[in-house]
């Protein structure tokens, strides 16, 4: 968990806000989205379409609801 404080002034007055973020491997999305019912049909590095490899600033996820069998 990366945790950030960000302040903010404007007008002679102050305010501190928390952010707080997540850092997820690829493989660890790709799972959470399988016990939610979807199945990944691509991982992309951008709305190109370009494949996404770890030198990627972004993973694009499409996938699809799996079907009952």
């Amino acid at each position: 968990r990366i945790e950030n404080v960000f302040e903010f002034s404007k007008d002679g007055r102050s305010e501190r806000k928390l952010a707080s973020q997540r850092v997820y491997l690829a493989g660890d999305l790709v799972r959470m989205l399988g016990r939610a019912g979807l199945r990944v049909v691509g991982l992309y590095g951008s709305p190109d379409e370009e494949a996404f490899a770890l030198s990627c600033h972004r993973l694009l996820i499409v996938a699809e609801r799996q079907l009952a069998s």
